[in-house]
């Protein structure tokens, strides 16, 4: 059924408002359906709450989304199908989650009258693909559920519930996968794939992973605007929601996958992914790419915030295509002990403005793509897991540190190498290499030094940079009263190729404190500077 804003709201205000079942008895069958009857007061009152805010939030995205139909569709490029389908889902949460309200508003009343006599038991739920059936409690394993969606949607959840899903089980779910509840900041709300050794209730003995296997249909797992989950041990594979591939995890907050697998034989486009997810992490997932014969990501990444990938894995799968490991736009990630090895075309794919911390990690920096938007940085502390093998790629450029080549007492030299974008008002530099200026000395007030960086071009240039385009600079204490700084640059050039050139500047402090020293380089050539990785003083 198709709604106007104003007929949803309409609809939502209506189902909220209305009278309870004839008899407490058909009520108490309501409760029970929704899982409510082993709620603590508190928690009732809790998720009441919670609705009314959702509610709310997910009303006025359905206007805005009403209002930008057009621009969603052709801007963002979703398909109308996928329009559609999307806005279909969306009002099935406005209106379970309504309908949940309901419910738990005669709960609470049933309570408080005395016709429903509770004794809470807490809040671990157990799931059985198997041998579960839906119509149990799910509070043991001999009357576990059988489906997720029975946790995820038909009942209600609230902070600290979790659910213990039996190993080596598989469910193929009839439908999407749709999540309703929030966590909070101090308790989140989980999903446990059992194992042989920490959980496993069954005494299975299994290590074999819980699958949720689409089977090739268009379904996929919807968490939309659900904050705080912890998402452990599962294998979710074969969904094929030409948008939003196997797993979907839009607008939230806090979440924790570990240890969960996303594959799909399906020919879409992508296995998994994220829009305006905040401050979330990823433990020992991996991301296996569709099947496809076109373009395939593993996971794709929009407009999220403060991801953490830690020991995660992308893998091409096993066709000879091309395959891209994350694909970004305007996202803020860092990846710690993870691995691309497997992916054949990019690692990293980046289209609009986004950061990029890359630490101990397995990946190409030249199967690193970030276009042509300036905005993109990606800094990474061991390429390939080479300690000290700094890098860093940006929109001027990439700025690369080299053990084998260096003078003097330096124990490195760092490579910079221009692009297309690198221009005098681009500059190519070395702060972007590490956080904090790359060159620091420690002077005296009123004692004057000259500062040198040796700098030299390893290939003969088509016209040398000149002293405009390619400087050292150094700031210091100009004035000893207020602690104003004042910048200087360097005036020599670069004259012929493999020898290493001084970088000067001559400087007296007006008081005692650091000097800040970097390099800029403005101009492009297909060709790069070696800078020498100390400042010496004299």
């Amino acid at each position: 059924m198709a709604y106007t804003f104003l007929e949803l709201q309409q609809y939502v205000q209506d189902k909220i408002n209305a009278a309870r079942l004839t008899t407490w008895t058909a009520q108490n069958d309501v409760s029970y359906w929704r899982g409510l009857q082993h709620k603590y007061d508190q928690q009732l009152l809790d998720v009441v709450e919670q609705y009314k805010d959702k509610g709310k939030r997910l009303i006025d995205e359905y206007k805005r989304r009403l209002n930008e139909m057009d621009e969603l569709i052709s801007g963002a490029g979703i398909s109308i199908v996928d329009f559609k389908s999307d806005m279909k889902a969306l009002v099935a949460k406005v209106l379970r989650l309504a309908d949940k309200y309901w419910a738990v508003r005669y709960e609470i009343e049933g309570r408080q009258k005395g016709f429903f006599v509770r004794k809470p038991v807490g809040t671990t739920y157990y799931i059985d693909f198997v041998d579960g059936l839906d119509t149990n409690d799910g509070l043991s394993i001999t009357t576990a559920w059988k489906t997720l969606e029975k946790y995820t949607t038909v009942t209600v959840r609230s902070a600290g519930d979790i659910a213990l899903v039996r190993a080596n089980k598989t469910e193929i779910p009839a439908g999407n996968i749709p999540f309703d509840e929030s966590g909070n900041k101090g308790s989140r709300i989980s999903i446990i794939g059992c194992d042989s050794v920490i959980n496993d209730p069954w005494n299975d003995d299994s290590d074999v992973l819980p699958i949720i296997d689409f089977n090739g249909a268009a379904y996929c797992g919807t968490k939309y605007s659900n904050d705080y989950w912890d998402i452990e041990r599962l294998d979710i594979k074969n969904g094929a929601s030409t948008y939003y591939g196997t797993w979907y995890d839009y607008e939230s907050v806090g979440n924790l996958y570990k240890g969960v697998k996303f594959s799909t034989t399906a020919t879409i486009t992508k296995t998994m992914i994220s829009s305006i997810l905040y401050f979330s992490e990823f433990v020992e997932c991996e991301w296996t790419t569709p099947q496809n014969n076109g373009e395939r990501i593993a996971y794709q990444l929009q407009d999220c915030r403060m991801l953490i990938f830690r020991k995660c894995k992308f893998n091409k799968g096993n066709l000879a295509n091309p395959a891209e490991g994350l694909y970004l736009t305007r996202s803020f990630v860092e990846i710690i002990d993870s691995e691309f090895g497997q992916i054949s075309a990019l690692d990293i794919d980046i289209i609009g403005s986004s950061v990029i911390l890359i630490r101990n990690s397995k990946v190409d920096i030249t199967k690193i793509s970030i276009g042509t938007s300036p905005g993109v940085i990606v800094r990474m502390e061991d390429h390939n897991q080479i300690i000290y093998d700094g890098y860093v790629k940006y929109g001027p450029g990439q700025v690369s540190r080299d053990a084998a080549i260096k003078t003097g007492n330096a124990n490195f030299s760092v490579k910079i190498e221009p692009s297309s974008g690198c221009g005098i008002y681009a500059p190519l530099d070395l702060s972007g290499y590490q956080t904090e200026s790359p060159f620091q000395v420690k002077l005296s007030a009123s004692v004057q030094k000259t500062l040198t960086v040796k700098m030299k071009a390893d290939t003969a240039w088509t016209v040398y940079p000149t002293a405009v385009e390619l400087y050292l600079e150094v700031s210091y204490y100009s004035d000893g009263a207020n602690a104003n700084r004042t910048t200087i640059k360097s005036t020599q050039v670069i004259s012929q190729v493999d020898t290493w050139t001084d970088f000067s500047v001559t400087i007296t402090p007006a008081r005692d404190g650091i000097a800040y020293g970097n390099v800029y380089l403005k101009k492009y050539e297909a060709n790069f500077i070696r800078v020498n990785g100390e400042m010496v003083v004299s």
